[in-house]
């Protein structure tokens, strides 16, 4: 192994420990018990919830026909940065992994920033799919539907707290059974979407309708817009889910980067037949929608599938999408309400929040780390009780942490030989830092402005515990370039495309090129401000080896 042009001319590396070494201990005492199998189901089963039910429609509603289009290009997308993700997971397996690849390359204030984003994204999607699945069942008992029909009613919110509780419960029973529950539960998920895709194509299956001229992407803007703010970046997320669940993996190094993968690539093919086919099963006449208007069909009461079915007169296809509508977003809610205690415990393994949810119960479950998300989940219900909604924060939080997994692959990829690498890095890892950027683009203004503000919102919380951790030399330095590039983007997201919600100052292509040159810049910078530091335990020997050769310095200072 060699040490990557980043650090060859390097002297001195700091590697911390003090308050991680303390806690670190804890996470031996998870119980490793999931295989490639159940690491799988965890990503097929975030990726596989309301998704299917309701993105197909919300991008419409943006994107219009040309919709397949934009869950083609978004899969591509996806599967460049899930490669990234796939490189530091099998690297460093560590509990809620995906919070801690920031503090690792640059320090505790962007570690903070961007564990403190991954983490609200975590229960803002477990409160997402809660909700998902008591709008479902409003098709059935319509008091838990609010009287507009565009969310829940109090009941309705009752029954989506109900659910939160339920995935609690399970959690305390060990990561085994809950395992074994979220494996059996996304196989059961599979069974309604496949059944879908096998009537409509045998049925209804019209290939001039994704042929036709009405499908030819004339509004790039408004597919590009429809990754990003129609859901389908939400829908796709769930490829780093089995990254969190990495200390309770039986071999992670091998299967960690398998499950990524795999979860990515059954995404892309799943969701773009289901987009072909929700395209195929429109009925205008029978949802008492205007021919034509996209935009209307964000006013269904329920799943567009299901009124899509209804309208086709399969009512036993109907009775089983109710039934999935319920279960398929409870699993997906069940997989990040699990996931996201995994990340609270890394915030406390890092110090960033309270010590206490670093602990684990003698059968390794970190109890109050869920109660923690069950707290801020139930918060997440209450002003956004629908999941169009809702999807418009989980989306953008999603982006947001994206976008530091490319710069610290390329930093963290010198301490480590082992497991899964990368190919061609020196290429897709800025590849994938562009892909985010127009990810966080596309989203659109004033949204851009929402979700960022929101994840810098964690910085009065850092400086509550910056005191008692003590402040590692250089961590303002190595984070400037991240907020510099934050602000960027705000500033070419309002002066950009209108298609975006910009003041049209800078108009397409341009809009797009100055994302693109300014990604390349940032990500550079990002490279050559990096500030490794993490605990020896997850040095490889190789990289053990390197560093005598070069005589380099490990220096290990308390925070």
């Amino acid at each position: 192994m060699v040490l990557s042009e980043n650090f060859s001319n390097r002297t001195e590396i700091f590697i911390y420990s003090g308050l991680i070494n303390s806690v670190f201990v804890l996470a031996g005492t998870f119980k490793k018990e999931l295989g490639l199998f159940q690491l799988t189901m965890f990503g097929i089963g975030a990726i596989l919830g309301a998704g299917w039910l309701f993105a197909p429609a919300k991008a419409a509603a943006i994107a219009g026909p040309s919709e397949i289009y934009a869950w083609l290009i978004a899969g591509v997308m996806l599967m460049l940065v899930a490669l990234v993700y796939a490189e530091l997971g099998s690297s460093f397996p560590t509990a809620g992994g995906v919070a801690k690849y920031s503090d690792y390359s640059h320090g505790p204030l962007l570690g903070f920033i961007t564990g403190w984003s991954i983490f609200l994204a975590g229960v803002s999607y477990s409160a997402l799919e809660a909700v998902a699945s008591a709008q479902a069942l409003s098709f059935l008992y319509p008091p838990l539907a609010s009287r507009s029909g565009s969310g829940l009613s109090p009941l309705g919110i009752g029954i989506a707290f109900a659910f939160l509780l339920l995935f609690f419960s399970l959690n305390l029973a060990g990561v085994r059974k809950v395992g074994g529950f979220i494996s059996f539960l996304t196989l059961l998920k599979f069974l309604v979407p496949v059944m879908v895709l096998s009537f409509v194509f045998s049925f209804r299956f019209n290939p001039s309708v994704l042929t036709s001229a009405s499908v030819a992407p004339s509004s790039l803007g408004g597919v590009l817009m429809a990754i990003s703010a129609g859901g389908i970046i939400s829908t796709y997320s769930g490829f780093r889910q089995p990254i969190d669940m990495a200390a309770e993996a039986k071999n992670p190094k091998k299967d960690i980067p398998r499950a990524v993968i795999l979860s990515t690539a059954v995404s892309i093919a799943l969701y773009t037949m289901l987009g072909a086919a929700f395209l195929m099963a429109v009925d205008w006449h029978a949802m008492g929608i205007p021919i034509g208007n996209w935009k209307a069909l964000l006013s269904l009461h329920s799943s567009p599938f299901i009124d899509a079915a209804a309208s086709l007169g399969a009512i036993w296809l109907v009775v089983l999408m109710l039934l999935d509508s319920v279960y398929s977003p409870m699993g997906e809610s069940g997989v990040y309400f699990t996931t996201s205690s995994r990340i609270s415990f890394a915030m406390a393994e890092q110090g960033y929040f309270p010590k206490i949810f670093a602990e684990l119960s003698d059968e390794g479950v970190p109890v109050k780390a869920l109660l923690l998300g069950l707290a801020l989940s139930a918060l997440f219900i209450v002003p956004f009780p629908s999941w169009y909604q809702m999807v418009e924060v989980a989306s953008g939080l999603t982006v947001i942490t994206y976008s530091m997994g490319p710069v610290s692959s390329a930093i963290l990829s010198a301490f480590t030989s082992d497991g899964f690498r990368l190919p061609a890095g020196k290429v897709l890892r800025p590849a994938a830092f562009v892909v985010t950027s127009f990810l966080i683009y596309w989203f659109g203004w004033p949204y851009t402005m929402y979700v960022i503000g929101l994840a810098l919102l964690g910085i009065p919380i850092y400086a509550i515990y910056a005191r008692r951790l003590g402040t590692i030399y250089g961590s303002i330095r190595a984070a400037a370039w991240y907020f510099a590039y934050l602000l960027t983007l705000l500033l070419l997201s309002y002066l950009g495309s209108p298609v975006f919600g910009g003041m049209g100052l800078i108009r397409q292509p341009l809009d797009l090129v100055g994302v693109m040159v300014s990604a390349f810049a940032f990500y550079a910078a990002g490279v050559k401000s990096g500030m490794p530091h993490m605990p020896p335990l997850l040095l490889s020997s190789a990289f053990e080896k390197e560093r005598k050769r070069l005589q380099v310095v490990i220096m290990t200072r308390k925070r």
